[in-house]
């Protein structure tokens, strides 16, 4: 898997497919394929899902919106997978 670190913008990302894709658990994007998205084992994709990691990454975002935006500018194209 790819050691990269995930910018904070990649994590929003991660969590608005997730949990933004549909209120229909049928149709959410699914772990796994976030997971080959992003070239990160669905484990680390899980962490990232967790209640309280979404809780601080929103307050990150909240207290510091610019931050988002510089790690967007450093950040690198994903591909979807189909």
């Amino acid at each position: 898997m790819n050691k990269k670190r995930l910018s904070t913008e990649d994590k929003i990302h991660i969590v608005s497919l997730f949990y933004g894709s549909s209120r229909d658990r049928a149709t959410r994007v699914s772990q796994s394929h976030i997971a080959k998205m992003y070239g990160k084992s669905r484990a680390a994709i899980s962490k990232i899902l967790r209640a309280e990691q979404v809780e601080a990454l929103l307050e990150k975002t909240l207290e510091d919106p610019m931050e988002v935006a510089v790690d967007s500018d450093q950040g690198q194209e994903r591909s979807s997978i189909g």
